[in-house]
């Protein structure tokens, strides 16, 4: 069953992918701007690691009747720039491709939110600890 999962997760994300390149190519040809680009790619990127970062801020505080107010203004300043985004994706289009486009957005947030900024947070720890356990080499035969 666990395999039927993945294969279904898998296909989730190809299907996303190809109809992010469709979509992408439509408003190309109709508006001439694309609305999946590096730009939107990054804003959604800093937008999942505020969203992340603040809710384990805002947890913690919670449990410890701590101030929550550093959570708070992280998971606003995620919100924040994930309405900008939406916003300027409805600007540069009409409401049909701005509302395709904010619906795939919003699930690339979640899915950046929940699986993407944990994974590169620990791609980031790995590179370190091997950085640091490098040995230097020395040539012998030369």
């Amino acid at each position: 069953m666990l395999v039927l999962k993945i294969l279904g997760v898998i296909a989730v994300i190809i299907g996303i992918i190809a109809a992010v390149g469709i979509l992408n190519q439509k408003c190309i040809e109709k508006f001439q701007v694309p609305l999946f680009s590096k730009g939107t790619a990054g804003g959604i990127f800093v937008a999942a690691i505020c969203l992340f970062i603040g809710m384990i801020w805002y947890q913690e505080a919670a449990k410890a009747n701590g101030d929550t107010l550093n959570g708070i203004v992280l998971l606003v300043l995620g919100g924040i720039i994930t309405i900008g985004i939406l916003i300027s994706s409805y600007i540069k289009t009409n409401i049909i491709f701005g509302t395709l486009a904010a619906v795939i957005h919003i699930f690339l947030l979640i899915l950046m939110t929940y699986l993407g900024v944990p994974l590169f947070i620990i791609y980031i720890i790995g590179s370190l600890i091997l950085i640091f356990s490098s040995k230097p080499v020395y040539v012998v035969n030369k």
